[in-house]
């Protein structure tokens, strides 16, 4: 099975959008992609990752592309998306 992150598909198109001028489609993108990883991080988060270790791989997949969209509202001047996803990775720390 080809292992991907799902940012790296989104990411593009996401910034075709920001580069447009649509930010709100970028925006309505992302906040659906970030609700859905902050699910899966908070699912993941109920299990002993030490003891299984494949849902760890799982959980740190999901914390990365929340990094990495919080990376993305930054560079595109989303202040209030970068402050949200900001609040959801400082609470998973």
């Amino acid at each position: 099975a080809v292992q991907y992150e799902m940012i790296e598909v989104l990411s593009p198109l996401v910034q075709t959008y920001y580069l447009a001028g649509e930010k709100e489609k970028a925006n309505s993108l992302m906040q659906d992609f970030v609700e859905a990883e902050k699910q899966k991080v908070e699912y993941y988060a109920q299990y002993d990752r030490r003891r299984f270790p494949q849902i760890n791989s799982y959980y740190m997949a999901a914390f990365k592309n929340l990094q990495s969209a919080e990376e993305l509202a930054q560079r595109f001047g989303d202040t209030k998306l970068k402050e949200q996803i900001e609040q959801i990775l400082n609470k998973l720390n």
